[in-house]
């Protein structure tokens, strides 16, 4: 305490050097701390929760990456190249639903679009569009028995656009 005193009254332009943290807390961070929008009463985020980007009314069916439902493509691939004994994608139509678009479906949870199939397709084209998304099951019972429903699925991320790699010009003849 005697060297804070002896450097206040030694040196003037030194008052308040040790006050400043207080100030600028005081004068400039509650403020704007105060300005901040507050949580609604009763709505908590989580670091877990994703914000819904918008709710869509889909038609949800149901299929298995063997060969009943997939036929001669069924080759244990996705159409981005996954695992296709991963149950943990939908197929849609890539135009509507990009690849890697985050999709919560009411009684299922967070699914990836990977894969894709003409019957999405074809719904996609139809005027106006239906989002018609297909549920990868493991086996083929389990598909059968989800059978068809429409569902308001929340679309929770769009993809993140992928980096485009720019490649440098060769140098022409012997330049370099």
């Amino acid at each position: 305490m005697k060297e804070f005193f002896r450097v206040v009254f030694m040196n003037s332009r030194d008052l308040f050097r040790p006050w400043w943290p207080l100030v600028w807390l005081s004068l400039i961070v509650i403020p704007i701390l105060a300005l901040l929008p507050s949580k609604a009463q009763g709505q908590e985020a989580t670091a877990t929760s994703q914000p819904a980007v918008r709710v869509v009314k889909m038609k949800v069916t149901a299929y298995d990456p063997g060969s009943c439902c997939c036929g001669e493509y069924a080759d244990g691939k996705t159409s981005i190249g996954d695992n296709a004994y991963v149950c943990d994608g939908v197929a849609a139509d890539p135009k509507l639903l990009p690849y890697r678009t985050r999709l919560e479906i009411p009684g299922v949870g967070i699914r990836e679009v990977d894969d894709t199939g003409g019957a999405m397709r074809k719904a996609g084209r139809q005027n106006p569009p239906v989002y018609h998304i297909d549920l990868r099951f493991p086996t083929h019972e389990e598909a059968l028995e989800w059978g068809v429903k429409r569902l308001d699925v929340k679309v929770l991320s769009p993809p993140e656009p992928r980096q485009r790699r720019v490649e440098t010009p060769k140098p022409k003849g012997g330049q370099r």
